[in-house]
């Protein structure tokens, strides 16, 4: 077994070196490898005290973070090909919506409008110290950041009961309704967490299918119907209405006529 190589090195006191130590590096763990794509795709959890900062970025298209978040969601919207961002209004019991960031935070335009009481009243930074949902946030006044343009994907509501089943192994395996503003999901779990929507959406089209399908059966036996026959000065299809005289249309090699039986 190999030792592990030592060195000399000074030790400062008041500026000055004081004396020679020997120091044995520590054996720090190494990122295990990933593959390529892993990254191509970051969701991030972003949690608001007001519903209304959520209804004026949808109008807006833009949205500000905190400060302390601004530097992982630029660094992410630029090494990424995607980045999700995932809604949710504290104490409503409910995910809010997904967009996806359409800019970088650093991004500065002068055509770019104001947002007044832009979307930065968000919850305490502090991290939750059990499984409960989060309490106790409050407004940081100097929490407000840059804006930055996202693009909203859907506003769709997604019940927290119904993500009970989705785990965040990077924070801590807590549900993902337990995050404070600015958590990174895993992505495989992130991308599970927006598929739930399109699985209540699939869900929401086959309950209507039925119902549609019913009422256009309903729609054929009542609605009046028309039937051309050409050729035929005998044949011809009837008109019904309960308001309206019945007309028969004939066709013949003279023309069309309508004889109305009163």
């Amino acid at each position: 077994m190999t030792m592990p190589v030592q060195y000399l090195c000074p030790v400062t006191m008041d500026g000055r070196f004081a004396k020679m130590v020997r120091v044995v590096p520590t054996m720090l763990p190494q990122p295990q490898a990933c593959s390529q794509d892993i990254f191509q795709k970051r969701y991030f959890i972003l949690k608001t005290l007001s519903q209304c900062d959520l209804d004026l970025s949808v109008q807006k298209g833009l949205w500000a973070t905190q400060k302390y978040n601004e530097g992982i969601l630029d660094q992410a919207y630029r090494t990424c090909k995607e980045v999700y961002l995932i809604f949710s209004v504290n104490k409503s019991g409910e995910f809010y919506g997904y967009a996806r960031m359409a800019g970088p935070v650093s991004y500065i335009d002068e055509s770019t409008p104001e947002v007044p009481d832009s979307p930065s009243r968000v919850e305490s930074p502090w991290q939750p110290v059990s499984g409960l949902e989060l309490v106790g946030e409050q407004r940081d006044e100097d929490a407000g950041g840059r804006s930055f343009k996202v693009e909203w994907l859907c506003t769709k509501r997604l019940p927290f009961y119904k993500t009970r089943h989705f785990r965040n192994p990077w924070n801590h395996d807590r549900e993902v309704k337990v995050s404070r503003d600015g958590t990174a999901l895993e992505p495989s779990v992130g991308q599970q967490l927006i598929d739930e929507w399109t699985q209540i959406a699939i869900e929401s089209q086959s309950q209507q299918q039925p119902e549609t399908t019913a009422a256009t059966a309903v729609s054929s036996a009542t609605s009046p119907s028309t039937a051309l026959i050409e050729g035929n000065p005998t044949l011809a299809s009837e008109r019904t209405s309960t308001n309206q005289p019945s007309v028969f249309t004939v066709s013949s090699a003279k023309g069309s006529h309508d004889i109305r039986n009163v």
